[in-house]
């Protein structure tokens, strides 16, 4: 069963986190829908940011940034509509500041468990680059067990590379924060 992170941006201003991104309630039932400003399915990202599928299948194991902390105690009221929404179907909710997130050592490894050929596990263990290719369970001609890890950063390079940097759009770092749970 596949996992999906619904995330969204809070500002401080005047005194209150407000939901800083784009988002309509349907007439019909009142739904929040809205426009969430990250749409990966990045299970190495998840174990990082909360500890949720780390060390199983493709996800690797890395030190996650901390235990899910729950939704923030002055979560903005659409963000609660959200989470609400997803009643028990939502899981490990929580949050981390911009300061957080863009402080964060994201050449950490990323541990990983497969099998590779057998041209590929002598590669790496000579020092050389980890498997182009692996699977999680031997087939064909990946016969070999390897460990081998990966910086953060390789791992989930869209989050990094796109979304962090666009936090700062939202103001200062101190100002900003990222609430998020999970579904599966």
């Amino acid at each position: 069963m596949a996992a999906d992170i619904h995330l969204w941006i809070e500002r401080y201003v005047e005194n209150t986190w407000s939901f800083a991104c784009p988002y309509s309630s349907r007439a019909e039932d009142g739904r929040v829908e809205f426009e969430s400003p990250y749409h990966g399915r990045n299970y190495s990202l998840f174990a990082a940011l909360a500890d949720v599928r780390n060390g199983t299948g493709e996800a690797g194991y890395v030190e996650p940034v901390s235990i899910p902390r729950g939704l923030p105690y002055d979560v903005s009221d659409v963000g609660l509509r959200i989470a609400e929404q997803w009643a028990d179907d939502g899981h490990s909710h929580s949050w981390l500041t911009a300061n957080e997130l863009l402080g964060l050592d994201w050449e950490r490894p990323v541990e990983f468990t497969g099998f590779t050929s057998s041209e590929a596990a002598a590669q790496l263990e000579a020092g050389g680059p980890p498997p182009e290719l692996w699977v999680l369970d031997a087939c064909g001609r990946l016969t070999e067990r390897v460990r081998f890890e990966v910086p953060l950063r390789e791992v989930c390079p869209e989050f990094v590379e796109d979304f962090l940097p666009r936090l700062l759009n939202y103001g200062e770092a101190t100002d900003v924060r990222v609430v998020f749970f999970f579904d599966n």
